[in-house]
């Protein structure tokens, strides 16, 4: 019973993300952030017959949830791997990734926020949530760490990409 109500709050916790993620893309379009990007995919728009816009969408969507996916499975091998541990479960991931995702969502709302690099640099204040959400179950630096490794070498290296 107990792995039937995690399977399903992960459920719902995966489809709210999508949500949010959705909406922060839509947002983050809206306000101009990808212009270059979808300046270059016109060209695509008599090809596939999909708006520019509607390809981002589509492919930002699909390509974030299943890196965060792999992510979360390299961290839960090297958890397994590398420590004696209580097991980790995707709401450790989603639920920080969701609370950034809204943070950024009402930053683009309100303030009207479209720089890329802020939102990266949100992204590595959601990998320091992970390591929170991690460490409260774990009760273990080192292994908290081990299991935020995957997400913060991803935020590092987006980030690093960008300088």
């Amino acid at each position: 019973m107990k792995n039937r109500n995690n399977l399903i709050l992960n459920c719902f916790l995966i489809v709210g993300y999508i949500g949010m993620l959705t909406l922060f893309v839509l947002l983050f379009i809206q306000e101009g952030g990808l212009t270059a990007e979808i300046s270059k995919l016109s060209k695509i728009k008599k090809i596939l017959n999909i708006s520019p816009e509607n390809l981002i969408l589509i492919v930002s969507v699909i390509w974030v949830l299943i890196s965060i996916l792999i992510q979360y499975g390299i961290a839960k091998f090297l958890t397994v791997l590398c420590s004696e541990s209580k097991p980790t479960r995707l709401m450790d991931v989603l639920i920080p990734k969701s609370l950034i995702l809204v943070f950024n969502v009402a930053l683009i709302t309100i303030f009207k926020v479209n720089s890329h690099i802020f939102f990266l640099y949100t992204a590595l204040a959601g990998t320091m949530l992970i390591f929170v959400m991690s460490y409260i179950r774990q009760r273990k630096v080192r292994n908290s760490f081990i299991f935020t490794l995957p997400f913060l070498i991803d935020a590092l290296a987006s980030l690093m990409k960008n300088f």
